[in-house]
């Protein structure tokens, strides 16, 4: 059986200013309901290879550019010929 895992607060240290953020927070909890950890593992995994494939192409990119110019860093080959993705 899977175990709900339900936020109740808004997360401290979000740096935000405004006031409304944990309303939403209260809001967005209420809509989504309880939330099961094996299920919310498959996004979270996801979104974790995601940021890694992000990081890796942005630093290649940043290298061809400062090698080859603009053009090379907007190529795709460039890319898929160092299988950077």
């Amino acid at each position: 059986m899977m175990k709900a895992v339900t936020v109740t607060s808004w997360p401290t240290g979000s740096g935000a200013t405004t006031g409304y953020e944990p309303e939403l927070w209260a809001t967005a909890n209420a809509l989504c309901g309880p939330k099961y950890a094996a299920k919310v593992k498959h996004v979270v995994l996801g979104l974790v290879f995601l940021k890694t494939i992000s990081e890796a192409i942005e630093e290649f990119g940043a290298a061809v550019l400062a090698e080859c110019g603009a053009e090379a860093a907007e190529d795709g080959n460039e890319y898929t010929s160092e299988s950077v993705f």
